[in-house]
């Protein structure tokens, strides 16, 4: 049983930028409204095209559900659904004040001296996702392996749209040539390997093999399996054989 993260960096990447753009968008609209100060909202997002009161009351919303997503992400579908669309929404405003930059800068009527809008970076944060890929086999059960993992990070917060089964991972070489092929198709340069600590290395090796930079951590177990000492021995064997001959 194995989980591969791609990128997962990027999960508490996107929740620093729900937790900073949303607090930043309350504390300036609370400034803006009760103390009649400059809407200094204006640093990261422009809504100056639609009315004061659509253009407020579309932050106010917006962004207690970037908070609630940085502090907990959603479990249930509902939620998921309108934290989506409210970062959606912003990172499509944020795509508009960057064609709105280029534009400007087009006509000459603004000199940048580093032609990249900030809005294009806004744009990226709020629509920044992880990707989990869950590789494994039909397993001893009724349920295979990936689908046991998909329900349990389902059920801890995690979108079911952001993972991927590889349910032909019937062993470690497959799964990294699988896993490999899952991660070029999304563009994901970097790799997270979950697994039992004594196969760690050998996934390590076999990623490297390919030609691919691997983190590993080792899963948490509840208990002692009994079978630890059987399977640490049959990977010291597993180890030198994927040593000793190329991957195909």
């Amino acid at each position: 049983m194995r989980t591969i993260l791609c990128s997962c960096w990027k999960t508490q990447l996107a929740r620093s930028f729900a937790l900073f753009f949303g607090l930043f968008a309350l504390v300036n609209l609370a400034g803006e409204i009760w103390f009649d100060r400059v809407d200094a909202n204006l640093w990261w997002i422009d809504f100056r095209f639609l009315p004061t009161a659509i253009s407020r009351t579309t932050l106010l919303v917006s962004s207690p559900f970037l908070l609630a997503f940085a502090i907990r992400p959603p479990r249930q579908p509902w939620r998921r659904a309108l934290t989506a669309f409210a970062a959606g929404l912003l990172a499509f405003v944020a795509v508009l004040n960057a064609g709105q930059f280029y534009l400007l800068v087009t006509k000459g009527s603004i000199v940048s001296g580093l032609p990249i809008a900030f809005s294009l970076f806004v744009a990226v944060a709020l629509s920044s996702v992880a990707k989990l890929i869950f590789s494994g086999g039909p397993g001893d059960g009724t349920v295979s392996e990936t689908e046991a993992m998909r329900r349990m990070a389902v059920s801890l917060g995690v979108k079911d749209e952001d993972i991927v089964l590889d349910a032909e991972g019937l062993n470690t070489e497959r799964t990294v040539r699988n896993s490999i092929k899952i991660c070029d198709r999304l563009d994901a340069k970097r790799v997270l390997a979950v697994s039992h600590f004594y196969h760690l290395p050998r996934i390590k090796m076999a990623y490297q093999k390919c030609g691919r930079e691997v983190y590993t951590v080792p899963a948490r177990e509840r208990y002692f399996l009994r079978q630890t000492p059987y399977s640490v021995a049959r990977e010291i064997v597993a180890f030198w054989a994927y040593y000793f001959r190329p991957l195909v």
